[in-house]
């Protein structure tokens, strides 16, 4: 099982994200951030195999 965590600043394309990767039978979703502040913070709390997301978020 591939842990993922989706990370974007729109709120839908994480939602959608999350919709369609977890129809996959290898990807599980081990969290969500909505900018880069908080992906590092749950890339140290959840050890993700997988970080997925947009371009363009900042730290804020």
């Amino acid at each position: 099982m591939i842990r993922t965590l989706i990370v974007d600043d729109h709120k839908i394309m994480r939602e959608g994200l999350v919709q369609i990767l977890s129809e996959t039978r290898d990807i599980a979703i081990a969290g969500e951030a909505c900018n880069g502040r908080e992906a590092l913070a749950q890339v140290r709390e959840l050890d993700p195999d997988v970080v997925v997301g947009g371009w363009g978020w900042g730290p804020e």
